[in-house]
């Protein structure tokens, strides 16, 4: 929102009916004209109204206070955190990181098997896979 001045003065709309031209501009470029007419009205389009800063103050500029709108207090919130249950899953994640079949169906299975049981068409294992050995 911007301010309307007549000459030197902050104008309301009982002295807006004799203004015959208007200008838009900065509050520098206003405080730089030597000679203003009176019958002109400078709108200063980078000045703050008093209700623009007002809005944008975010400190608490009424003193609301939490209780009054409803929120809980810092000992409340630090009181029902502390009343969440933290669940022991330890054997849980034992038993998974143990487990043979944990990721069953993410792995192909492990074989243990010999040089000699790779012979081709002698081994037990399924044909058309690649199969690792490590010595």
């Amino acid at each position: 929102m911007a301010s309307i001045y007549f000459g030197n003065t902050l104008i309301d709309k009982a002295v807006a009916p004799i203004v015959t031209s208007v200008v838009s501009c900065t509050k520098l470029e206003y405080e730089a004209i030597a000679v203003k007419d009176p019958n002109t009205l400078y709108v200063l389009t980078d000045v703050e109204s008093p209700v623009d800063a007002h809005a944008a103050n975010k400190n608490n500029p009424h003193g609301v206070t939490a209780a009054q709108v409803g929120a809980p207090t810092v000992a409340q919130m630090n009181a029902a955190i502390a009343a969440i249950p933290t669940p022991d899953v330890s054997g849980q994640i034992n038993d998974h990181n143990t487990s043979a079949t944990a990721h069953a169906g993410v792995f192909a299975p492990m074989y243990s098997y010999g040089t000699t049981d790779l012979t081709a068409g002698s081994s037990s294992l399924e044909s058309g896979k690649l199969y690792f050995v490590y010595e």
